[in-house]
């Protein structure tokens, strides 16, 4: 059983050694990742060189395992979305009926494993452009512009590393790392360290798809001095990057999710509401494109072995279910798979495209809805 409630406001419930163990099957966690010295040694998580490798790994493997979608907000014959650390569990693991959720379910998981494991972590919230939601396709859209905080995300910090060095030869105690495991098909795929001086840049998704966070002003501000971190990402290396969320280091509480959740589930601004969606990373094998993590992101030794253990695996796409349509995106060359017309069709896609088995009651959770299919 996960500990109990505290009288602590400051205490997060974690998770015990077989929820632990649960959720390493769910997401097929290789045994080279089992076998980290982290699991018998929790202090090891907050170094770089034990810690990094484990952490990307755990990230990668929740992303292919785990769908972002919001099914129940449609699937529901009263529409709601339940974020607490043993529900979550119960819902993605327990259950085993494939289910995933939007970004206050996937990374309430994702840190409450991590905290449970014994990394250090922070819970963060970020503002999405409407650049990356269906806004941007409707006629007349004026331009980007941030949200309120609507997303859910995790900073993990790792303080202790001897063999990490900084360029001036002075050791690097403190580091801070982004990750995310619900922002869908544009979810960055890697660990991304803050670094005020330099944009941190990856290869999101083989071969050509590339993510990055810097630290800058966003044009919404009236304080133009006023920085934040701005998460962004491009299709090809010689595309336009593209904001997708801002976010602070200020940590965020319980209450302020659920606030954010309510919001989102419920507003008939929201997309969510009368959209529905279901994205699922896709592992294929490595391609020959270079990569573009480097030892100084993340320490040689850390870097060596983040590589080494993606010689036979890495992210290469997604699967989308978008309304009445399934497009498939794998090396950067995309299709549309499937065209739904009814119900009876979108439910077939789930089970077949992410494996999701949904109930009878489920099924008629949706009819009468705007978001249902004819």
């Amino acid at each position: 059983m996960s500990t109990p409630p505290s009288q602590d406001p400051s205490v997060r419930l974690k998770y015990d050694a077989s929820q632990i163990q649960a959720y390493l099957d769910t997401i097929a966690l290789p045994s080279r990742h089992r076998e980290s010295p982290v699991f018998s040694k929790p202090e090891l998580a907050r170094t770089i060189t034990y810690g990094l490798p484990l952490l990307a790994a755990l990230q990668k493997y929740q992303l292919v395992a785990i769908p972002f979608e919001n099914l129940a907000l449609h699937y529901n014959s009263v529409p709601s979305v339940t974020i607490q650390a043993d529900f979550v569990h119960d819902k993605f693991i327990t259950t085993a009926c494939g289910r995933g959720g939007r970004c206050m379910e996937n990374n309430l998981l994702f840190y409450t494993v991590l905290l449970s494991i014994g990394f250090n972590v922070t819970s963060i919230a970020g503002r999405v452009n409407e650049a990356v939601q269906p806004t941007s396709a409707q006629e007349n859209w004026p331009g980007p512009r941030y949200d309120g905080w609507n997303h859910r995300i995790t900073l993990v910090r790792f303080t202790d590393d001897a063999t990490v060095e900084a360029e001036d030869g002075v050791k690097d105690v403190k580091r801070t790392f982004l990750v995310d495991t619900g922002f869908g098909a544009k979810c960055p795929t890697k660990p991304l360290e803050l670094n005020r001086d330099v944009p941190t840049r990856i290869t999101n998704m083989a071969p050509k798809q590339e993510s990055r966070i810097r630290w800058t002003n966003i044009p919404d501000n009236v304080n133009k001095s006023q920085l934040i971190w701005v998460y962004e990402f491009r299709y090809d290396v010689k595309a336009d990057w593209i904001p997708a969320y801002c976010f602070s280091e200020t940590e965020f509480l319980p209450n302020d999710y659920a606030m954010m959740s309510f919001f989102t589930s419920h507003n008939p601004k929201s997309w969510f509401t009368y959209s529905v969606v279901c994205v699922k990373m896709v592992m294929g094998k490595r391609s020959s494109s270079t990569t573009t993590t480097t030892p100084r992101q993340y320490g040689q030794q850390a870097a060596e072995q983040l590589q080494d253990s993606e010689v036979e695996d890495e992210i290469v796409g997604d699967v989308t279910l978008f309304n009445n349509e399934v497009k498939r995106r794998v090396h950067g060359e995309a299709e549309t798979v499937e065209r739904l017309e009814t119900e009876d069709q979108r439910v077939a896609a789930l089970k077949k495209w992410f494996g999701i088995s949904l109930t009878d009651s489920e099924r008629d959770g949706i009819k009468g809805k705007a978001s249902a299919l004819s």
